[in-house]
């Protein structure tokens, strides 16, 4: 792209490695394709085309080379105007956005040094653009809200292909990365979109097609699993991070209540970790969710601060514990104060390793969306059960419909965390899922 600038070659391969993509997953409109094609920090997938990035990255090599060709031409006429600026210029990516052409105009006039870092600016810039009028045009107020989560941390962190690391069980199965990527672009879970089934798995409400009351059952009990197995990463990382977690205590005053994880620190309150898992409409509406990233699970949070409030607020004199929510909504995304306590016990973690927190935090945040992502992924298979496009012999999707057996008991991500690649979830001893109890749409656990 830096050598050819706008060449007609560039769309002929995004359509290729789109259909690619398409071989996995079937994107029935534009505006799927325009969600793969958007970096994950948009709620894309990050397969950044190249056709629309060609032009900017023209401009930027040209402008840097200049700087060392006087050094390297003796012929007066090697220094004028590449003829193939104007038409870089004048590409559609870079016209369709009045700041997109002027930041690129005023990079031409001004010339460019080496290492400025000029394309990066430029394609954010664009795809920033793109991603505002994108989202604009969304009509629903599911899809809004589908969207705005995914943009959040660290909702996509399981996208991270690690496939050098073989001690780290960090994949998913066909059925699960299919279901996982229908809820992302927000296409139905199964062919019969018309028809409301029974859940397999409750035996009460109607399964819809979307997955919404897949991700809300709790008559698996695999609801409740994926909560566990989310305290059990939490506390495993702390136990490795030598922060000495206490599972299940009880820490609130002469209440029988129980925090999840307990962390003690020295001479600062304990950390009360209560972690939950809720519905993007869990207040009844797509409000919360569709106006900030991970709203959803922040409006949770506030729930739990409520509940917990006469144990642990400064006020009443009476607070033994900080009490921190970490809260994942069904779209993989953690509220604020749950991403702090994720890099707290992710930079304690990495300094048993010597690892700085900008590698140890990404390397938890992945291991956590992955295990989060795992059990949606469960969820939606589990509850419907028989009813999914499964993988054809060739790679696409198809309508035919397969059995997909639930497990009839929930691998659990009990992995210790003593070898420094022990970061993706890993399937360990299987244990009973428990906790049934009666589904509620948008209720956490």
């Amino acid at each position: 792209m830096r050598s050819c600038g706008p060449f007609s070659g560039f769309e002929r391969f995004d359509d290729a490695s789109f259909e690619a993509f398409s071989r996995i997953v079937t994107v029935v409109g534009p505006e799927q394709r325009m969600q793969v094609q958007l970096p994950a920090r948009h709620g894309g997938f990050g397969l950044r085309p190249c056709a629309p990035h060609a032009a900017m990255a023209y401009i930027a090599a040209t402008m840097v080379s200049r700087v060392y060709l006087a050094d390297l031409v003796t012929t007066p006429s090697a220094l004028a105007t590449d003829p193939l600026l104007a038409v870089a210029l004048a590409a559609s990516s870079i016209t369709k956005y009045p700041a997109v052409s002027e930041l690129a105009t005023q990079y031409i006039l001004e010339g460019g040094t080496p290492g400025d870092h000029k394309q990066r600016q430029l394609s954010q810039l664009y795809e920033d653009e793109l991603a505002a009028a994108w989202r604009s045009a969304l009509d629903c107020d599911a899809d809004r809200a589908r969207v705005t989560s995914a943009c959040a941390q660290p909702s996509a962190a399981w996208m991270i292909p690690r496939p050098f690391e073989d001690d780290v069980n960090g994949w998913f199965t066909a059925a699960e990365l299919q279901a996982l990527a229908r809820l992302r672009l927000g296409l139905p879970q199964r062919d019969d979109t018309d028809q409301l089934h029974l859940c397999t798995m409750c035996g009460r409400a109607k399964a819809d097609a979307m997955g919404r009351h897949s991700l809300v059952c709790l008559g698996s009990g695999l609801r409740t699993a994926l909560h566990n197995d989310v305290r059990d990463v939490i506390y495993d990382l702390a136990a490795t991070a030598l922060l000495t977690p206490n599972k299940e205590a009880m820490c609130f005053g002469i209440s029988c209540r129980r925090t999840d994880v307990l962390l003690k620190r020295t001479g600062r309150l304990p950390i009360a970790v209560d972690v939950a898992i809720t519905h993007l409409d869990a207040s009844g509406s797509f409000t919360d969710a569709a106006r900030e990233p991970a709203g959803a699970a922040e409006k949770f949070a506030e729930r739990k601060h409520r509940k917990y409030a006469d144990a642990t607020s400064p006020s009443e004199g009476n607070a033994d514990v900080q009490l921190m929510a970490c809260v994942f909504d069904t779209m993989g995304a953690c509220n604020k104060e749950g991403l702090q306590l994720l890099r707290f016990v992710a930079s304690a973690w990495g300094r048993q390793f010597d690892l700085k927190p900008c590698r140890s935090v990404p390397l938890v945040f992945q291991r956590v969306s992955t295990l989060v992502n795992r059990g949606l992924a469960r969820l939606l298979l589990a509850t419907n059960r028989g009813l999914h496009f499964v993988a054809s012999a060739d790679g696409g999707d198809t309508q035919a419909p397969a059995r997909v057996e639930p497990p009839s008991h929930h691998a659990s991500s009990d992995v210790g965390c003593s070898t420094l690649l022990s970061i993706a979830s890993a399937e360990a001893t299987p244990r009973p899922a428990t906790g049934r109890r009666r589904a509620s749409d948008g209720e956490g656990v």
